[in-house]
């Protein structure tokens, strides 16, 4: 197994300034349906400290207070709402995993780590932790947002553990480890190994309101497989070198990058149905658009007309939003200055940005400006 990454500049955002925030609203706007948590106290807090939120939970009803109350679980229940995207960027020791709104209104670091995925209640974010390699050569961690616990979820010595995803409940994780699958329970411990046959099995992610699995493989392209590893089969019009493949909400689409060798990074992404119908691609980047996406992460906004993912386009790194319905339209989502963006796990609101064509992108304004004279003068032609 490989990851493959590349060297990014950093994008330069003004990030308005943050007022605190009082307000109730339900836990819905987080968990986007899935679950109801107990009754409960806490505070989410950022690496410095500061309280990002502050929760009573009570019920189906939410008491939020802090830092950033309100704006980062605006209610998105309705599509309209804001949510947070759930990202990391690179750096040392071990990177660093930030929280972001999806209308850009902030931006903030939360913890160490790398590659992160939220469960579907809001409650846990999976990542890798450690130094060393490729983030997918560190162990898994299993970070508790309601009480700022780290615990190892799965002890990585040598080996690759690529990525992983969440069931429906959150209860089960599936993950890539050595030349096999495993599903976990996220409580518990108990696990089962998927013998797949092949170590080049990579990034699985439940279907959802199903068990299948998605998953790619470098040297086939992306394929599907049932239960405990079962009936595993290739989709096709899907080739080697497609990777990080990403269920839609609804189920009905799957979004993946396709990798350049002589670029070491994906250069476009596409969505296809899992029966190998209707393949469409999302962007038409070239080499002269001087293209870097990382192949590492693709997340659907709720509403499917979006996916994020990280990279650059000319040079200029950060979070990009692609349009699902073929248009080929993008934009860079606003956040602060900082390390490149290695990875896009998860977003919880839609992303209701203006979308440009493939070549219109940073082409609006000029980079700088300069006056020169001009030659001849009118007025004296000796100068």
């Amino acid at each position: 197994m490989k990851v493959l990454t590349i060297s990014s500049l950093l994008l330069i955002v003004c990030v308005p300034e943050l007022v605190a925030q009082n307000t109730a609203i339900t836990w819905s706007s987080l968990d986007m349906g899935f679950a109801t948590p107990a009754s409960s106290t806490t505070e989410l807090r950022s690496v410095a400290g500061q309280v990002v939120v502050g929760t009573t939970q009570i019920s189906t009803a939410r008491i939020d207070a802090g830092f950033l109350a309100a704006v980062a679980w605006g209610d998105t229940g309705s599509g309209a709402g804001t949510g947070v995207i759930i990202y990391s960027r690179s750096g040392t020791p071990e990177g660093t995993i930030w929280m972001a709104s999806t209308d850009g209104t902030y931006d903030t670091m939360l913890f160490s780590g790398a590659w992160p995925r939220l469960s579907h209640n809001g409650r846990y974010i999976l990542c890798h932790k450690g130094t060393g390699g490729s983030p997918g050569q560190r162990s898994v961690y299993l970070h508790d947002v309601q009480t700022g616990q780290d615990s190892i979820f799965w002890s990585n010595i040598g080996d690759w553990a690529i990525n992983y995803g969440w069931s429906d409940n959150d209860s089960i994780v599936v993950l890539d480890f050595d030349c096999y699958l495993v599903t976990k329970e996220r409580q518990g411990g108990h696990w089962v190994q998927w013998q797949t046959g092949n170590c080049n099995d990579d990034v699985p992610s439940f279907k959802p309101g199903s068990w299948t699995v998605v998953l790619h493989n470098s040297f086939e392209g992306i394929l599907l497989m049932d239960s405990l590893g079962t009936n595993r089969r290739h989709i096709p019009n899907t080739i080697p070198d497609d990777y990080w493949p990403a269920w839609s909400p609804d189920g009905e689409w799957i979004a993946y990058g396709h990798w350049v060798a002589s670029l070491n990074s994906v250069q476009n992404y596409y969505k296809i149905h899992p029966d190998g119908s209707n393949l469409t691609p999302l962007t038409s980047y070239t080499l002269s658009d001087s293209v870097g996406f990382l192949n590492a992460g693709v997340a659907w906004t709720p509403d499917g007309s979006k996916i994020l993912v990280a990279g650059s386009v000319r040079g200029v790194n950060g979070i990009y939003a692609i349009a699902t319905d073929g248009s080929k339209r993008t934009a860079r989502v606003p956040i602060s200055a900082g390390n490149p963006v290695d990875h896009v796990g998860s977003v919880t609101g839609n992303v209701n940005i203006t979308l440009t064509g493939v070549h219109e992108q940073d082409e609006q304004l000029p980079a700088h400006f300069r006056l020169n004279q001009n030659y001849p003068n009118p007025f004296n032609p000796s100068t």
